[in-house]
């Protein structure tokens, strides 16, 4: 006998607040959102829906960024299966600056920071410390220059934006007295040790429909409009379930330690911050060589919101929402910065095209 099926019918709506989106950003949310629409819509065996409630019938919500709790009850968004992405108590926890504590507890930080977890993280992360005005971080980069290359980082900046590498103690100089970074820096800012040689892997977890995935990828750089170095793709592994289904899938030593280093990041994050949810999880975990010569691995920084590995997550948890019996899938996704569009825009694969500085740039995603 052939199982009936249950339509899970679901609006999605994408949500922005705050500042201007551009196109990019604007035109991938958008895609996203019928992306989901897709995985909602689809009609899931009676026996194989995971979750034992029926499904909400609110608007499904796609924030452009991770949203503030208090933004969230404005919103009616109350649990993970409201919206693709998290929700957080402060502004911070949307930052890169979790990842470190203070270099002295007494230096000044937001309401609702904990010193300890900083803390508690060092094991998992790279040298580093986290600080919210110019006169702390020329003092804690002042401190960590002496020992090797640093890179600060400007903690709401995305991808490569906002980061910058430092190599003498008059780089720190001539960066850190540009006033137009102040306002920046004063949101929050990340000093920390340079790597060079280094690979970026993406950890996480993406749970839509009642569906759960895994997932662990390694991420590509490309050049961008400035021919600077950012952010070109991910190509990733997703395994149905949670994270130990993913670790029996790996049997590289430097990949299970990567899986461990971002759950051990996690698991401490959502401890100090028990408030905070998200139905995405995402980690950059970098492996790389310090000053020393010595390689060393770390956790960069969390994303609780759609990010650039995003549509390659759906496109895996669609095939497996799908494919009842598979228990793996790789999907990846591609950025690249063109100064035309001649046949760039021909692919199949290709959900993004949007005007970057002098040209374009273009994103793709897939199976495979």
């Amino acid at each position: 006998m052939m199982p009936t099926t249950t339509p899970i019918k679901r609006q999605v709506s994408p949500f922005q607040s705050g500042t201007l989106a551009s196109a990019s950003d604007q035109i991938s949310q958008q895609q996203l959102a019928l992306k989901l629409e897709q995985i909602f819509n689809y009609e899931t065996p009676n026996d194989f829906q995971l979750s034992g409630e029926d499904p909400p019938t609110q608007d499904y919500l796609l924030p452009l960024h991770t949203l503030l709790l208090s933004e969230a009850q404005t919103l009616n968004i109350t649990t993970p299966q409201h919206l693709y992405g998290g929700v957080v108590p402060y502004e911070f926890l949307k930052a890169k600056v979790i990842s470190h504590p203070l270099r002295q507890a007494s230096m000044g930080s937001p309401e609702g920071w904990e010193q300890d977890l900083g803390h508690e993280l060092q094991p998992y992360t790279l040298k580093g410390y986290s600080a919210f005005s110019v006169q702390d971080a020329f003092w804690i980069a002042r401190g960590l220059i002496h020992e090797g290359p640093i890179r600060v980082k400007l903690a709401h900046s995305n991808a490569s934006q906002g980061q910058f590498v430092c190599t003498h103690h008059a780089d720190v100089v001539a960066l850190l007295q540009q006033a137009v970074y102040e306002p920046q820096i004063e949101r929050g800012v990340v000093i920390e040790e340079n790597l060079t040689d280094s690979t970026t892997y993406s950890v996480g977890q993406t749970e839509v429909a009642g569906l759960l995935i895994s997932y662990i990828g390694e991420q590509r750089a490309t050049l961008n409009s400035q021919n600077k170095a950012t952010y070109g793709g991910t190509r990733l592994l997703a395994v149905r379930g949670g994270y130990e289904q993913l670790h029996e899938r790996l049997d590289a030593p430097l990949l299970l330690r990567v899986l461990d280093y971002a759950q051990k990041y996690e698991k401490l994050i959502f401890y100090y911050y028990p408030a905070l949810f998200a139905s995405r999880r995402n980690y950059d975990v970098i492996y790389g060589r310090g000053w020393d010569g010595e390689f060393r691995l770390g956790v960069l920084e969390q994303s609780w919101r759609m990010g650039g590995a995003s549509m390659a997550e759906l496109y895996a948890l669609e095939a497996l929402l799908r494919a009842p019996h598979l228990h793996c899938q790789h999907a990846w996704t591609k950025e690249e910065y063109v100064p035309h569009l001649d046949h760039h825009t021909q692919s199949d694969h290709v959900y993004c095209v949007a005007p970057e500085g002098s040209g374009y740039l273009i994103k793709s995603g897939g199976l495979g």
